[in-house]
């Protein structure tokens, strides 16, 4: 198991006290959760290439992460690659944004 991302309802001292209560019973198995982060409530939180967080009436927005050293580089337009590779680039990268992006307003501005 290498990457997991969850939603904790309490305090940072509680949440603590779960780490400690889950990595004793992954123990056993030979497992341990060495990094976690704790963020407040109403915050991105980063994962994979997805940032996600609860607004203030309970409900999820999600939003795309892209790392700072990420360069977007695709397809040159001048390679010997026929036309319909470019637009199927084109066409899966906005796809790709409207399963990661859950609000209309804010996929308009990704796009």
């Amino acid at each position: 198991i290498d990457d997991g991302a969850g939603f904790f309802s309490g305090d940072k001292l509680n949440f603590l006290e779960f780490i400690k209560a889950v990595n004793l019973r992954l123990s056993e198995y030979g497992l341990h959760i060495d990094e976690y982060s704790f963020e407040e409530p109403n915050s991105y939180v980063a994962f994979l290439d997805i940032k996600f967080c609860f607004d203030t009436n309970g409900k999820l927005q999600t939003d795309l992460h892209t790392k700072e050293t990420d360069a977007r580089n695709y397809l040159h337009f001048t390679s010997s690659h026929p036309a319909h590779v470019y637009s199927g680039i084109v066409f899966s990268q906005g796809l790709r944004l409207r399963r990661i992006i859950n609000d209309d307003l804010r996929l308009c501005t990704r796009l």
